[in-house]
This record gives structure tokens, C-alpha cells and sequence, in this order.
């Protein structure tokens, strides 16, 4: 009989207990942070809406959701998906820790015409990806450090009227 009492057993077991406990805690967790998610999100689609309609929710897996609404003038439709990190894994939600990558939220407005001009709208300040996506003819302008719209036409009004859209989108707190 060969001799099981090392010290590498004793981790084996000790991570596989770590792991199995993990699972029920981080499932509980997820539909926490979910629930929360829901609620907020729901609230702002519903501020985002039409008067007398309804914010329709979509469950896409267990991690993610589209919350889509008819929106209010200028909008036509809002849809809202929120992608959030696996927390029931232990080893997946730690690489997603490392690399720095956490929930997602992704928002989707179509108007109910065709924009003016070319038109991009930030949280906040645009990142050096988006700076350099959108290239130096085009005029950057940040409103009250929540949103920042970038076009090559200056329309300050128009900015305005979007960096207050992004904003009341920016109000979403989970």
C-alpha cells in the first residue's frame, strides 16, 4: 500500500475543498450582483422609455442579459446588455482579477433619424484606442467630466444634448 500521508495530498484536498466551497459562495454571489444589475439597469431603461412602455429583459446565459426598450424622442430603441464575470469559478474569476477585467456593460441607442454628422460618445474621456480610432480632425469635447463627444463638425448644442444623454446613462450605479 503506497504511502498517501505527503504534503502534496494534504493540498490536493485542501484545494479541492477550497474549490468545491468556492462554487456555492460565488454562484450566490453572481445572483446577488445580478439582482442588483437588473434592478439598476431596469430603472434607467425605464427613465430612458417611451411614456406607457415597458423595458423587455432577455437572459442570454446565467452572466449576462439585454434589457431593450423604445426609447423617448430622439431615440427609437435602447438596448442595454450587461456582461458580468464568472464568479462561480474560482480559477476563471481570478484570471479575470489579474488581467483586469470585471462586468460589462454595452449600450446600444438607435435613433430616430439619421444623425447630422459622425458622432461618438465616452464615458468620461475617450482612451488612447478611441483617440486613436477617431484621429486628430476630429474635435473632442469632455461636459462635466461624464461624457465626452467626439465628431469633425463642432455643434455644441448637439454635444450637449448627447453628453446629457450619456450622462443620465452614467447615472446607472450597481
Amino acid at each position: 500500500m503506497p504511502d498517501l500521508g505527503g504534503t502534496g495530498v494534504d493540498l490536493v484536498i485542501a484545494l479541492a475543498f477550497l474549490f468545491a466551497g468556492w462554487y456555492p459562495a460565488g454562484l450566490l454571489w453572481q445572483r446577488r450582483r445580478t439582482a442588483r444589475y437588473v434592478r439598476a439597469i431596469g430603472t434607467a431603461a425605464e427613465r430612458l422609455a417611451a411614456s406607457g412602455r415597458r423595458p423587455e429583459i432577455r437572459w442570454v446565459g446565467r452572466a449576462a442579459f439585454q434589457v431593450v426598450v423604445d426609447g423617448r424622442p430622439p431615440l427609437r430603441r435602447v438596448a442595454i446588455v450587461a456582461l458580468l464575470s464568472a464568479r462561480e469559478v474560482l480559477g476563471i474569476w481570478l484570471a479575470n482579477v489579474v488581467r483586469g477585467r470585471g462586468d460589462a456593460l454595452v449600450v446600444r441607442a438607435d435613433l430616430a433619424r439619421p444623425p447630422a454628422r459622425p458622432v461618438e460618445v465616452y464615458r468620461g474621456r475617450p482612451g488612447r484606442e478611441a483617440r486613436g480610432r477617431i484621429g486628430d480632425a476630429w474635435r473632442t469635447r469632455v461636459v462635466r467630466d461624464v461624457a465626452a463627444v467626439a465628431s469633425p463638425v463642432a455643434d455644441d448644442a448637439a454635444d450637449l444634448r448627447l453628453a446629457r444623454l450619456a450622462a443620465e446613462l452614467d447615472s446607472i450605479s450597481i
